[in-house]
C-alpha cells in the first residue's frame, strides 16, 4: 500500500515503513493542505525532491507526450504541497496516469472540474466554454507524489515511469 490510510496508528512495520514509501506518512493525501516538513527543523522540503530538477528533466525528455512542469519564478520558492504536470492532451494525461498507476505510483487530479462549473458556483450562471483556458487545463493536469519523505530512489522510480 503506497498511501497510508488516515489515522493515528502507525502501519505494520512502524513509522520507518510508513515514511519509506511513495505516499509518505505526511503526504498530501493524508493531510490535505499541510505543506511543511514538520519534525524536520531547517530542512528545505524543495531540496532534492521531485519538484526540482528530476521532474523537470522527466517532463523535458518525454518524447512520447510532452509534460509541462510548474513554473516558479526565479525570485520565488514553492512549498511543493503538490506537484502537478500539464500533459499535451487529455489522452496523454490518461496514458501517463495509467503508466504511473501500473507501476504502483499514485496520481491525483485535484480539480477535475473547473471552479466555474462546480455545483458550489452554479448560481453564478457560468456554462462550459465560459473559461476555455481553465477548462483546457482541467482536462490535462494531474499530480504526482510530492512530500518531504520522498527518497532519491522514489524520485528515480517516478521519473523512470514518466
Amino acid at each position: 500500500e503506497l498511501i497510508r490510510r488516515r489515522g493515528t496508528a502507525d502501519p505494520p512495520g512502524g513509522r520507518a515503513a510508513a515514511d519509506d514509501h511513495l505516499g509518505g506518512r505526511d503526504s498530501a493525501a493524508n493531510h490535505p493542505g499541510r505543506n511543511s516538513a514538520a519534525g524536520h527543523p531547517g530542512r528545505d522540503i524543495t531540496a532534492g525532491h521531485l519538484g526540482g530538477r528530476a521532474a523537470a528533466d522527466a517532463a523535458d525528455n518525454s518524447s512520447a507526450s510532452p509534460l509541462t512542469p510548474p513554473y516558479i519564478p526565479g525570485d520565488c520558492k514553492s512549498v511543493w504541497a503538490q506537484y502537478s504536470l500539464l500533459a499535451a492532451t487529455e489522452a496523454h494525461r490518461a496514458a501517463h496516469m495509467d503508466k504511473l498507476n501500473k507501476n504502483g505510483i499514485p496520481t491525483a487530479i485535484y480539480y477535475p472540474k473547473p471552479l466555474h462549473l462546480q455545483t458550489a458556483f452554479a448560481s453564478l450562471g457560468y456554462r462550459p466554454g465560459a473559461f476555455p483556458v481553465s477548462e483546457d487545463a482541467a482536462s490535462r493536469i494531474f499530480s504526482i507524489p510530492m512530500h518531504p519523505y520522498l527518497t532519491a530512489a522514489d524520485q528515480e522510480r517516478i521519473v523512470g515511469a514518466l
